[in-house]
């Protein structure tokens, strides 16, 4: 298969996540989930291998895994509280092979119909190592690779690798190397060999360490794999590797080496290797505070820290031990051991072991703090490294990524993995020392089974040996734990579970966190108590109440506690403006961070401002925008705002699926039905819930578009009829012609004057109504098109005549009916200025008082009649 190259040669400084104050509405997500996507990895390069699958749920689920580009899909069925397996045929679960630097299909996804914990292996007899599984609501798109630095001792070098799954369509990865790829020695080589390149190779033999690889577009379940070959040593360890992912598409990243021996003594590497393997976590869920504890029956563990920026300072138990310095160091690890000291450890027929100094730690515990974000891996050790006395050659090399401590969970379910080999399962848990009394494992209480953490008072640890099952941790508030195992030549270790959320530095102000982009509301009535409570020393901070009060809190110190009093009740703009110490500055993070706090002192300011409905147009739908005034910073998409229609609104066909609303324009988007008729009055129905006081109201809005709303007043004018509107404010008038849907220029009244326009067209008129309140509105109304043709107003009618046309103001006239009937004076603004009840044979009426052109309306049982009407003085 021909290789194909895709790069974009750049200088690899690469852009890291900011880990700044940012909003954490959730608590972050966890690695139980409904959604994961899982892919091998060379195992022993030259021996098959099998993907074997391990599922733990706290409820019944049924669990589905698919390849989407073989076919190959199988469902489980679980119980509650059930540990099942699934292993993957080689050929069944993939496509395209594991070459270096191509796209193959051969990632498996797995979903299940209830939350599951999901582990993985890369399975070969006694070479074999497990990962836990992240569900897809927790990948993210930028990572760094750690593997172990790669030694064999029969010179079956495998070199380290790492594999790219893209869980959408249309992902592109950078990646920046630390050492040379296969793809790149293999063009180097081919070169020197005097072979023709192809531009796209030509391109690759110009790389050089620091340059920026980039992946071909891969789609859903494509997976990239990136090796360095059969190579050991310094030069064949991609750690510190920096992959990212355009326009933050979510990847899922595993990194590891195919088999290795941990590690060298006396400039040899000691038996046995063995297959590491693990899923790399984003660079946004690392962290500063972890606590360290080692291996149950070994002798010695390896520790790596890796840092995400230069000048990382590293402290062990209180002690600074190292601060990174990326130009010496680019591959970002500081690397340490745990365990006995030298003169515990012995070789297997009880000598002493020669040679072999004490490590940094001795113990089986320990506590680390960096200065800025960091990961730290914990590796077990070759089998003959670790020196064991009996049973000999238990365990052998393995990779646990270790939670930080603010990546803390309180309930996690997880299983162990078995094998012909591996019979011994252990874990451990870290919590704090008041914690301790509520962990449960499995309903038995182990707070017995405490001791405390070297470097750390305020925590304690338990390493427990436990059965091949499936298990559930349960604590009152946050631990972290991990769970491994060994047999023969063989480990595992994983971590147990955790939390998935960014690292956050927030303001807590009176209980609740405030960050520059949360929704969260302050209130209350008078003091307000603000606090500030951070991971690293500030100089200052300086607090605005938004009020014209501030004060100034003066570092060194990671804390600061104020109250204010407000005078009276409002809605205030407060801030804190955070001043870092220079030397606690991480990348991504600037010297002054700012946090807006919108502080409300009462009950919630939430009215309507203002609408926007255009007018109704036959045979289209009819949608429009009712503006709210949110000076309060509601979150109406939060879970304690319902926002729905009324049920008069459901009735006539408003759907609460087509309201909508932009919080970033401050409107109700609606969408009118056909079946809403004019003059009937609905609503949207919004409840806020706070303890603030909450809001519950309902914005009322009606609608009228009619021929009824229009009349014609003499032969020349058309006007609007203003009893359909009697007691409301009527205002925006706007004539347009019906032929063309134009407006009339000038013509923006009440009344049309046909004598400036052409009266062989027709009109229709739109206008505003509001009731004048501020949660009660009327949608913008049009008026159907009324045909000016000019009208008869004097033609008498069989059983009604009037005495005469023309009076002068104040007189009485005769009008004559065949039966009862109703005469009404209606003014030239269509208002009914007065009525008289006609007996049979009729009777004189008054005129009215003011001279002017009128309409006479008689109204009988059968009939309705105008007349034109002068009055003069």
């Amino acid at each position: 298969m021909k290789k194909q190259f895709y790069r974009a040669f750049l200088v690899c400084i690469a852009t890291l996540s900011a880990m700044t104050i940012s909003a954490q509405t959730s608590g972050g997500q966890s690695t139980e989930g409904k959604d994961f996507w899982v892919t091998l990895l060379r195992s022993d390069a030259d021996s098959p291998n099998e993907l074997s699958l391990r599922f733990s749920t706290k409820e019944a689920a049924t669990i589905q895994v698919q390849n989407p580009y073989t076919g190959f899909d199988t469902t489980l069925v679980l119980g509650a509280n059930e540990l099942g397996s699934l292993i993957l045929n080689r050929n069944d679960c993939y496509v395209g092979t594991a070459e270096d630097e191509t796209v193959s299909q051969r990632a498996i996804h797995v979903t299940a119909t209830e939350n599951i914990s999901l582990i993985a292996a890369n399975y070969r007899n006694k070479s074999f190592d497990v990962a836990a599984i992240l569900p897809t609501s927790s990948l993210k798109n930028e990572y760094r690779i750690q593997c172990y630095t790669p030694y064999d001792h029969e010179s079956k070098f495998q070199g380290s690798h790492f594999a790219i799954v893209a869980t959408e369509d249309n992902t592109v990865v950078d990646f920046c190397p630390t050492v040379q790829t296969k793809a790149v020695y293999d063009v180097l080589n081919k070169a020197t060999g005097g072979y023709n390149l192809s531009d796209e190779e030509m391109q690759l033999s110009k790389f050089k360490i620091g340059d920026t690889l980039t992946t071909p577009i891969l789609n859903k379940g494509e997976v990239y794999y990136v090796w360095t070959g059969t190579n050991q040593g310094n030069n064949a360890d991609l750690s510190g590797t920096w992959v990212c992912a355009r326009n933050n598409k979510p990847i899922a990243v595993f990194n590891g080496n195919p088999h290795t021996n941990i590690s060298v003594r006396n400039g040899e590497a000691v038996r046995d290797r063995d297959h590491i393997y693990s899923q790399a976590m984003p660079v946004v869920y690392w962290g500063t505070q972890f606590a360290v504890t080692a291996s149950m029956t070994r002798r010695r563990d390896k520790i790596r820290i890796q840092a995400l920026n230069n000048g990382t300072e590293i402290r062990i138990n209180g002690n600074l031990v190292h601060t990174f310095d990326f130009a010496t160091n680019p591959k970002h690890f500081y690397e340490f051991e745990i365990g006995s000291p030298a003169s515990d450890i012995v070789d297997k027929n009880g000598n002493m072991a020669a040679n072999d100094g004490s490590p940094v730690v001795e113990g089986t515990s320990c506590w680390i703090e960096t200065s800025c974000p960091a990961a730290v891996h914990l590796f077990m050790v070759s089998n003959r490294y670790d020196y064991p006395i009996s049973p000999y050659c238990d365990g052998d090399p393995s990779m646990i990524w270790i939670n930080p401590i603010e990546q803390q969970i309180s309930d996690i379910t997880f299983g162990t993995f078995q094998t012909a080999q591996v019979d011994n399962h252990y874990l451990n848990i870290v919590t704090t020392a008041a914690n301790a009394a509520s962990v449960v494992l499995d309903g038995v209480s182990i707070a017995d089974d405490f001791e405390a953490l070297q470097g750390n008072a305020n925590y304690v640890f338990a390493r427990k040996k436990i059965t091949n099952d499936t298990h559930q941790l349960k604590a009152d508030s946050g631990f972290i734990a991990h769970v491994y195992g060994y047999g023969e030549k063989e480990s595992y270790g994983y971590p147990a579970g955790g939390a998935t959320k960014p690292l956050t530095q927030a303001i807590t102000i009176n209980g609740q966190e405030f960050t520059p982009d949360s929704h969260n509301l302050l209130c209350g009535e008078d003091t307000i108590h603000f606090g500030c409570d951070l991971n690293y020393e500030f100089e200052k901070i300086v607090w605005g109440f938004g009020d014209g009060g501030t004060y100034t809190t003066e570092g060194p110190a990671s804390e600061s506690k104020v109250d204010h009093y407000y005078k009276e009740s409002g809605v205030y703009a407060a801030y804190a403006l955070i001043y870092r110490s220079s030397s606690n500055v991480c990348v991504g993070q600037s010297i002054m961070d700012s946090i807006p706090i919108t502080v409300n002192i009462g009950r919630f300011v939430f009215s309507i401002s203002g609408l926007d409905i255009p007018c109704k147009v036959e045979g289209q739908p009819f949608v429009g925008k009712i503006f709210y005034n949110n000076a309060s910073g509601v979150d109406l998409l939060g879970e304690n705002t319902t926002i729905e229609y009324t049920d008069a609104a459901l009735a006539v066909g408003f759907k609460n699926s087509e309201l909508t609303i932009n919080e970033a324009e401050n409107y109700f988007g609606i969408v009118i039905p056909d079946g809403a008729k004019a003059g009937d009055e609905y609503g949207i129905h919004l409840q806020i819930k706070s303890d603030c006081g909450g809001t519950d109201t309902t914005l009322h809005f009606m609608l009228n578009y009619d021929n009824d709303v229009l009349t014609q007043r003499f032969s020349n004018i058309l006007g609007l009829r203003k009893e359909p509107f009697d007691g409301k404010q009527l205002s925006d008038y706007q004539w347009y012609r019906t032929s063309d849907s134009t407006a009339v220029a000038g013509q923006v009244s009440a009344v049309l004057n046909l004598k400036d326009v052409d009266a062989t067209d027709s009109y229709y008129l739109c206008f505003y109504v509001n009731k004048g309140t501020s949660n009660e509105v009327q949608t913008c109304t049009c008026a159907k098109a009324f045909n000016p043709n000019p009208q008869d107003y004097n033609e008498f009618e069989d059983g009604v005549e009037i005495g005469a046309t023309t009076a002068q103001a104040g007189e009485r006239i005769f009008v004559n009916t065949s039966g009862k009937a109703t005469a009404q004076w209606i003014n030239v603004n269509g208002e009914v200025l007065g009525e008289a009840s006609l007996p049979e044979g009729g009777c004189t009426i008054n005129v009215p008082g003011e001279a002017g052109f009128y309409i006479l309306r008689i109204i009988t049982d059968q009939q309705e009649r105008n007349f034109k009407f002068l009055v003069t003085k």
